[in-house]
């Protein structure tokens, strides 16, 4: 059999057409693509005053929604991304803002390419995150559970009592006697 090519495989291929289809090569240009992402990620971080401007509208909006037993978290999910697009209608944010920082903290915090804020209360003192901030865009990530607005006793007096004690034990009259002490006596006598 005769070959006309005799063993001559080779290609033109130019330096950078050889180094583009190599693995390292597409792992480069992979790198450098993530390095740029990252770089305009942290030039579009919002800042904090954006952020908490962003994220107060974000609360009175959640806060002026009436409140249902209704609901769940996949509401509040549909409504967190409707806040991306709108403003809150409240002319007069003051009242709902001090209802809201009466017993909770909203706080900022810088990661360098994104920037999340915090709330913090009694009920989360380590902080839940309420907000991410990417790409100059700020999600709220909001849930009802996770805001106090109003605080109760957990007990009425100091002095009161869960459980309330009047004295009477009837506890062991509602035990199942399983022998008759009585019965045991009698036995004893039979056997003698």
């Amino acid at each position: 059999m005769y070959q006309s090519d005799r063993g001559d495989y080779r290609t033109k291929q130019s330096l950078l057409g050889m180094f583009w289809n190599s693995c390292l090569g597409k792992l480069v240009v992979f790198g450098v693509a993530i390095g740029i992402l990252l770089i305009i990620a942290a030039i579009t971080a919002p800042s904090e005053d954006y952020m908490m401007s962003e994220m107060t509208d974000n609360l009175c909006q959640h806060l002026e929604r009436p409140d249902s037993i209704l609901t769940d978290q996949l509401d509040d999910g549909v409504y967190n991304v409707g806040y991306i697009f709108s403003s809150s209608k409240t002319q007069d944010k003051r009242a709902l803002l001090a209802t809201f920082n009466r017993f909770n903290r909203l706080e900022y915090f810088d990661h360098g390419i994104y920037s999340t804020t915090y709330i913090f209360n009694n009920y989360h003192p380590e902080g839940v995150r309420s907000g991410i901030g990417l790409f100059g865009i700020v999600i709220p990530t909001i849930y009802r559970g996770d805001i106090v607005l109003e605080m109760s006793s957990m007990r009425k007096d100091y002095n009161y009592k869960p459980v309330q004690d009047d004295g009477e034990e009837e506890y062991e009259s509602s035990m199942p006697q399983f022998y008759n002490p009585e019965d045991l006596e009698y036995e004893a006598e039979d056997l003698e």
